[in-house]
């Protein structure tokens, strides 16, 4: 599945996107606000997973590549991971290379996806997780709609995680949709 606008494309992980994965969750300075960076072998074994479980036909996990249109390469990944106890509620994350930091490829990204969810995946609740001196995150979901709701410890980071959620009603508010 493949969903885009007019600056970013999401298509769904393949094999072919390995060495992307493993360049993403192998760097500390991309990691440093989510967990500790995995090694190669650990981050093949997480890429081997996310792929098997995205191939289950009730698949709870969908990641994608995410593309810049205009530069016409690999910017990040975006994820969504639906919960089993409420199984209308999705988690989004994501990870943006450096150089593509700060530049509105995030929230479009993010609006993207989460159009997707609302519109045509039954979604009613979409959550985030951010590290609490993650300023251009935090401030990113709330520019995004969504609701600060809670702190509490990450013990993988040894720091404060805000989470933020936005429902499908809010989010049709924020972007105007009816």
């Amino acid at each position: 599945m493949k969903l885009e606008n007019s600056i970013i494309r999401l298509e769904l992980l393949t094999e072919d996107d390995r060495e992307f994965y493993n360049s993403i969750y192998t760097d500390d300075s991309l990691t440093r606000y989510i967990s500790k960076p995995l090694s190669i072998s650990s981050s093949n074994k997480s890429f081997e997973v996310v792929i098997k479980k995205m191939s289950g036909i009730k698949s709870r996990l969908m990641i994608y590549k995410i593309s810049s249109i205009v530069d016409n390469c690999n910017i990040g990944i975006i994820g969504l991971k639906w919960n089993c106890q409420h199984p209308d509620d999705a988690e989004i994350g994501i990870i943006i290379l450096k150089q593509f930091q700060r530049k509105g490829l995030s929230h479009s990204s993010k609006t993207l996806l989460m159009q997707q969810a609302f519109n045509n995946l039954n979604t009613r609740k979409i959550i985030a997780r951010c590290h609490k001196d993650n300023i251009p995150a935090n401030k990113a979901n709330q520019k995004l709609g969504f609701k600060r709701v809670s702190e509490k410890m990450n013990s993988q980071i040894d720091s404060i995680q805000v989470t933020w959620e936005i429902s499908q009603k809010d989010f049709r508010i924020m972007t105007h949709e009816t």
